[in-house]
């Protein structure tokens, strides 16, 4: 139980740490690295680094509510422990010290643009004291004093609620993170930690209730006890030696990063031929949120048979009787509840963070640390103290700067600074509320870092032509990827060193010089550069491809003879066909090149029947005779049937069939001022009706003709209803309709005078006459 009072006297008496908790300021910093996976496992994706190694790091923090050091004594590192108590007469004052050493073969690496990976080693110290009141600092100084357990007459104690823990330890971490959204202004990544923990040294003491009153003659009660404590067995052994993975346990870090990247478009570029690189040596965030949980697990320990479960309660003991050492004293007036094992959980906190970039390499970094459990609940358990921080920086690849403020639980408010230069990293949470500012310092911390690291860079471009140095073959100059560097000017894919008209865009295949109608002639040798040409008439036409270029030629688009300039003589007749009135068929010159192919002495241009011979008076053409009856077509009725000169072409019209016809003339009478046909006409109709039914090619125009009684407009009518009357009754005969012309001329047609009446009389009558088809 010895071990108990020892570890509680040294952790109270404890001013100074060896590191400091999660390198506050630079945690957030985008260069962390390696030092960042314990604050968000997730910062290793989409790095600034492709790989980090840590060669040394060292992290010390300590602080307290209870004491302050005289800043004097302070800078002068000549610290007067006897204040330390004098201070602490008051009750709910703590005490917390962590440190964390991170060894060599840490290192991060990014194995591509969305996936990054970490192997980190690091042993971790953090003690805890908490519920130190006056009775507690009075008690530990008499336990400290050559008077042990005597304490005077009347004087006592009560002490209740303390807190001891105290952990070291060695972990082993494998982190992978990736990026979960890359695209757009919303970025997403996320990472964990996997860690091996290796239980080195660990210890818990709690005091629910101790009472402690002075009697006369160094006599004393102790009306009550009820003290817990633990420790793993290897302390037992005076001679401690480490022993490797003996005490075993497994963590866990979990954490998620958002990034609003408003201008992601400006981050990108191209270079070496690649278009839509990404600026991976940029931050491209306007602010940046994260979360992280923290500290998941524990370590398994065997408790020493020297720790364990103290109650009971003792009166009147005579301390100069108490024979032993002090373990078998206790036992022999408390009961004592000795080994069994016990589980030291990590310290869990819940971190958030957020991160604004103000402009340019100016940040201004919010992170709030919130430390989980502690108390009576979770008495084997180191804890973080939870503290909020503001640091504004300067960050820039190669340097960096950073004022960090923070305030506690133990109502500290510090100001510290660190600063990053290429590999290294030295920094305080509160060395200008210690040092600048004069303050009495109620804790003290320290970082450093060594390490080294591969960052992204863009490609050094001289020239800024998207060519990189090392690939430029002309450094010097603004060029293109295509000729590695070197310059097109005019941009028409031949560099300028090759290029004979530089400044004027061209075609490869003139060496760079211009050809605007592309005729394989360059403008400054063709003349007529607009227009597409050949090489033998220096770049201008000939459209028809005759041998004469269209420049020279009276008839461009038709291929011809260079003596008629360029026009043609198709027939061949040695007139050109635009002055050829017969440009198909070779014919005298005299006569516009046309021939007499039929030989009437009329040219083929005047010969309306240029192929048959014909007089003139007929323009060249024959008189036809299509029926071949003798009389040609012009002066024969009957065109298509053969008949007889007496009979205009047509074929005679036999005696007997006259006679029908004239019989139906004759005798064709009409009810006066009527269309009516008389009945006496009807015999000699019926007859004609039959001799057109033997007669199909006949066709037979009826026409009607009055005097000139009454007015013309009723005798024009009169005289087509009569011939009208004559067709209808031939048709109710069986004759086709299709075979009458009829027509009514009135008055206008008299064949005698219509003074008298016998006149009038041969004036009013209906003719018929046959029409061959």
């Amino acid at each position: 139980m010895v071990k108990f009072y020892s570890f509680l006297i040294f952790f109270v008496f404890i001013h100074v740490g060896l590191q400091a908790q999660s390198w506050l300021g630079f945690h957030s910093s985008n260069y962390a690295g390696v030092q960042g996976i314990s604050h968000q496992p997730a910062s290793i994706a989409d790095s600034r680094y492709k790989f980090q190694l840590n060669l040394v790091s060292i992290d010390a923090f300590a602080a307290n509510n209870y004491y302050s050091i005289p800043n004097s004594d302070f800078k002068k590192f000549d610290i007067d422990t006897d204040r330390l108590i004098e201070s602490s007469k008051s009750s709910g004052k703590g005490v917390f010290v962590a440190s964390e050493l991170y060894t060599p073969m840490s290192f991060m690496l990014t194995m591509s643009p969305k996936h990054a990976l970490a192997i980190t080693a690091r042993v971790r110290l953090m003690a805890n004291v908490d519920g130190v009141s006056e009775d507690v600092a009075n008690f530990l100084d008499r336990l400290d004093d050559e008077s042990g357990f005597v304490i005077d007459a009347g004087e006592s104690y009560d002490i209740s609620d303390l807190y001891v823990q105290s952990h070291l330890w060695a972990e082993y971490g494998l982190t992978y993170a990736r990026v979960i959204r890359g695209e757009g202004k919303h970025f997403l990544k996320a990472g964990g930690t996997f860690k091996l923990l290796d239980g080195i040294a660990s210890g818990y003491g709690y005091v629910n209730s101790l009472q402690y009153d002075g009697l006369q003659d160094d006599r004393v009660n102790v009306p009550n006890v009820d003290v817990s404590s633990g420790f793993n067995q290897e302390l037992d052994d005076e001679d401690f030696e480490y022993n490797p993975l003996s005490n075993i346990g497994v963590g866990l870090d979990l954490g998620v990063v958002y990034e609003f990247r408003p201008n992601m478009d400006s981050y990108q570029y191209s270079m070496d031929g690649e278009d839509g690189l990404w600026r991976r040596d940029k931050n491209k965030y306007k602010y940046r949120i994260g979360l992280s949980l923290l500290d998941l697990g524990a370590i398994n320990y065997d408790r020493s048979e020297d720790s364990g479960h103290i109650t009971g309660s003792e009166d009147n003991i005579d301390v100069n009787n108490l024979d032993g050492d002090e373990d078998e004293i206790i036992e022999s007036l408390f009961n004592f509840e000795r080994g069994g094992e016990y589980k030291m959980n990590l310290p869990t906190r819940l971190v958030g963070d957020f991160d604004y970039n103000v402009h340019g390499g100016l940040y201004l970094n919010l992170t709030s640390q919130i430390a989980f459990k502690g108390g009576s609940g979770d008495r084997e358990k180191t804890r973080y103290v939870s503290t909020v921080s503001l640091t504004p920086r300067i960050e820039k690849k190669g340097i960096e700067l950073g004022l960090p403020f923070s305030y506690d639980k133990f109502a500290n408010l510090n100001s510290g600074v660190y600063f990053r230069a290429g590999p290294v990293v030295l920094g305080s949470r509160d060395w200008i509320s210690n040092y600048l500012l004069g303050k009495d310092p109620t804790s003290a911390s320290v970082y450093f870092g060594l390490r080294f690291g591969i960052t992204y860079k863009k490609k050094k471009d001289r020239d800024n032509d998207g060519v990189s140095n090392k690939m430029d073959v002309c450094p010097k100059v603004p060029g293109v990827w295509a000729f590695k560097g070197c310059p097109d000017t005019d941009g028409d894919g031949v560099q300028d060193s090759e290029d004979k008209c530089p400044e004027i865009a061209g075609v490869v295949e003139l060496n760079g010089c211009p050809d605007a109608d592309g005729d394989g002639i360059t403008d400054s040798e063709d003349e007529c550069p607009q227009v597409a040409g050949l090489k033998e008439f220096k770049g201008c036409p000939d459209t028809d491809v005759d041998g004469v270029k269209d420049s020279d030629d009276e008839c461009p688009e038709i291929p011809g003879k260079a003596e008629f300039k360029g026009c043609a003589d198709t027939d061949g007749d040695g007139v050109k066909d635009s002055e050829d009135l017969c440009p198909n068929l070779a014919g005298d010159p005299a006569k516009g090149g046309c021939p007499d192919s039929d030989g009437d002495g009329i040219y083929d241009n005047e010969d309306k029947c240029p192929k048959v011979a014909g007089p003139a008076e007929n323009s060249g053409c024959p008189y036809a005779d299509t029926d071949g009856d003798g009389i040609i077509d012009s002066e024969d009725e009957c065109v298509l049937i053969p008949g007889i000169p007496e009979n205009n072409g047509c074929p005679a019209i036999k005696e007997e069939e006259q006679e029908i016809l004239n019989t139906a003339f004759k005798n064709l009478e009409f009810e006066s001022g009527s269309n009516k046909i008389k009945v006496s006409s009807y015999s000699a109709l019926v007859e004609l009706a039959n001799l057109l039914k033997k007669k199909p090619e006949w066709r037979l125009q009826v026409s009607g003709h009055t005097d000139s009684q009454g007015a013309a407009a009723n005798n024009l009518k009169l005289s087509k209803d009569r011939a009208q009357a004559v067709a209808d009754f031939l048709g109710e005969q069986g004759i086709d309709k299709e075979r009458f012309e009829v027509r009514g001329f009135g008055e206008t047609q008299p064949i005698t005078t219509n003074d008298t009446a016998e006149g009038r009389k041969q004036n009013r009558r209906v003719e018929l006459e046959v029409l061959m088809k």
